[in-house]
């Protein structure tokens, strides 16, 4: 499975892959443990969500700062 939600799509914290096993191939639950396919490394599914989210949270962000940026400038 691939850890995604929209255009975001979660990273493993140690290799960077995008991609998971889960277990018995079923759609996890918060506290469900991932594996990563690149390295193995075991990640909850609820974390790879926040790693989601923070990411969301940066872009967002950055669109609104420059949004604002372009809007003081024609005062």
């Amino acid at each position: 499975m691939t850890g995604r939600i929209g255009n975001f799509k979660a990273k493993c914290p140690r290799c960077g892959k995008t991609t998971f096993e889960s277990p018995a191939g079923a759609k996890p639950k918060p506290e469900d443990k991932l594996t990563c396919t690149g390295c193995g490394h075991v990640v909850r599914h609820k974390d790879l969500v926040a790693q989601i989210g923070k990411e969301a949270t940066k872009r967002v962000e950055k669109v609104l700062g420059d949004m604002l940026k372009g809007f003081n400038r024609r005062k």
